[in-house]
Formats: structure tokens, C-alpha cells, sequence
């Protein structure tokens, strides 16, 4: 009997503890639950260091940007306090835009065609300035640099106008730059040159120059990227006598230039597709585009010789490499 009591006391004190104990894990738990949610969630140091570097991320894009366009670009951010261009751009029309660019735009070409290729590039500045500009923007206590483009804001003839007034200058702008002969010069007709084919990929004028811009970089692989872009003018111009020309001289070029690394690299590099690809080559057999009414990109010999003695370009001396650009 004895034992037996001491048995069933013992075993009173062990539930008693067990109860114990499990009240105390069950508050431990409720206490945890309840630290947790008056946390935020995650560590507050590494929510400030990922919001440090999408913020750096974010500067290094724009700063790449504004790194890769060229100073007549960039400058146009001159114009940010103009009460002109400020209420311009607030409240005018795209033809109302365009007749107020449009003289500028001119003055740059009599300067263009008198040589002063320094006010020339100023006043494409100006011109484009009114639809496509740099401009600092204040968020809070920052202030960023911004690209805006307002062209794209229109719809429909609107917008055709005015991505039309903006390659003219750019294209403009690029045959000034070509002539600058600068050493960054190249880069920036690249530049120019793109961002007309992307408003429109028909330009026979941008692929020629923006070919001209890859030779000077003197590269094998902006040698190629030259005969591409003389290859697609061709075919948008089969009767521009001077893309034919520079095509054959290049395309010759590229030919003993791709043997001569065949021979020191051998296939190294080599692709299945050869020098264009199967896209590239379905786009090349089809049939140039109807004009629908623009201008001839045909150019007579004595209209051109005519064009280049204005500029200053005597065509007879070497017509071998004469490269003009029409305003």
C-alpha cells in the first residue's frame, strides 16, 4: 500500500509538471507569434542595402544613356529654362511645332553648306530641341536628367509629321558629324542613323551613312556591319549609283579581309550562315518597296556633281570615293 501511494503521487507531480511545462511552451509560442508580427518583415539593413543598389542600378542605366548620346542631343538640354520651348512643347501643335522648327532646321543647312559645320550642328540642335530633348527633373531632393520625347505622345498623321521633321535632322546632323571627322564622330553617326531606322526602317540615307560611320570605325566587324547596312540599301535603291558603287568597294574589302581571318583564326568564329542570315537573306530577294509617292532616291551624276560643288566637294577630282549627302 505504501508503495503504491508513493507511486500514484509520483505520478500526480509528473502530469503537474507536464501541465507546466506545456502552458510555458504554449505562451513561449503565443510570445514568438506575437514579436514576429510586430517585426517588419526582413532584416531593415538588407531592405536598405537592395534599395541602395536598384538606386545605382537605376543611375548606372540613365548615366549610360545619357553617356551614349551624342553632344547635339545633349545639348539640347539648354533650352530646360527657354519660356519659348517650355510653352511650346506645353501647348503647341505638332504643324505649329514644325513651322517653328523648320526655319532652324534650314539655317543649319546654309551653314552646313558653307563648311561652318559648328553652327550647323547648333542649329539642328535647336530644331530637334522642340520635339526630342534632355531636361532635368527634380523628385524630392534628387535631380535626374530625362530624355523626353514628345513625338511619341501624338497619334497617327500627327506623329508620322513629326517623327518625319526629326530624321530629316537627324540625318542632317549625321552628314554634319561625318564631316567633323572627330574621333568620336563615327559613334555618334551610328547613333543618329539608328534612331531614324527605328522610326523608319526604310531610310535609304541612314543605312548609307550609318555605313559610312562603321567603315571609319575600321574594324572587321564594323566592316561587316557596313556591307549589311550598304547590302539593305541597295536593295530598298537599286538605281543610287553611289550605293551600288560603295558596296562593290566594300563588299571587296570585307572578302579579303574574312579570308584573311579565316586564314589566321580559322573557324574559329566562323558562323553556319555565312555573312547574313536565313532572315536577313529572305528580306534581301524580296522586291524593293513601292515609293507610294516619295521622293527618288535616284540620283543623277550631273545633279549630284551640281550638290556636291555647293558643299564644297569637287567629285571630279576622285569620283571613286565621293560620298554626299543630300539635305
Amino acid at each position: 500500500p505504501e508503495e503504491a501511494a508513493i507511486h500514484s503521487e509520483s505520478q500526480k507531480s509528473m502530469a503537474r509538471i507536464t501541465e507546466v511545462s506545456s502552458d510555458d511552451e504554449e505562451e513561449e509560442a503565443q510570445q514568438h507569434q506575437r514579436r514576429k508580427q510586430a517585426q517588419p518583415r526582413g532584416d531593415f539593413n538588407d531592405i536598405l542595402k537592395k534599395a541602395s543598389e536598384l538606386k545605382a542600378a537605376q543611375m548606372k542605366d540613365k548615366r549610360r544613356t545619357w553617356e551614349a548620346t551624342p553632344d547635339f542631343m545633349r545639348n539640347t538640354m539648354s533650352y530646360d529654362k527657354d519660356e519659348t520651348y517650355i510653352e511650346m512643347r506645353k501647348t503647341a501643335t505638332v504643324e505649329e511645332k514644325i513651322a517653328f522648327a523648320e526655319p532652324v532646321k534650314r539655317e543649319g543647312n546654309e551653314f552646313y553648306a558653307q563648311g561652318k559645320y559648328v553652327q550647323a550642328m547648333s542649329k539642328y540642335t535647336e530644331a530637334v530641341a522642340i520635339f526630342r530633348y534632355w531636361n532635368r527633373e527634380t523628385v524630392g531632393r534628387e535631380q535626374n536628367l530625362v530624355c523626353f520625347k514628345d513625338d511619341e505622345k501624338s497619334d497617327g498623321d500627327d506623329r508620322q509629321k513629326a517623327q518625319k521633321f526629326i530624321c530629316s535632322v537627324l540625318l542632317n546632323a549625321a552628314a554634319c558629324t561625318i564631316k567633323v571627322r572627330a574621333p568620336a564622330s563615327p559613334r555618334e553617326v551610328v547613333w543618329m542613323c539608328t534612331e531614324v531606322l527605328e522610326l523608319d526602317a526604310l531610310c535609304v540615307k541612314a543605312y548609307y551613312r550609318r555605313a559610312v560611320a562603321y567603315v571609319a570605325m575600321d574594324s572587321s566587324t564594323t566592316l561587316e556591319l557596313a556591307v549589311k547596312d550598304l547590302t539593305r540599301a541597295a536593295q530598298l535603291a537599286p538605281g543610287d549609283k553611289d550605293v551600288r558603287v560603295t558596296l562593290k568597294k566594300y563588299h571587296a574589302e570585307y572578302s579579303v579581309q574574312n579570308a584573311k581571318d579565316k586564314e589566321t583564326y580559322g573557324g574559329m568564329f566562323a558562323s553556319n550562315e555565312g555573312l547574313y542570315s536565313k532572315k536577313e537573306q529572305e528580306e534581301m530577294r524580296k522586291a524593293p518597296p513601292s515609293q507610294d509617292g516619295r521622293a527618288s532616291n535616284t540620283v543623277s551624276d550631273a545633279e549630284m556633281k551640281a550638290r556636291a560643288k555647293i558643299m564644297g566637294i569637287d567629285l571630279v577630282c576622285d569620283s571613286r570615293r565621293r560620298v554626299s549627302f543630300s539635305m
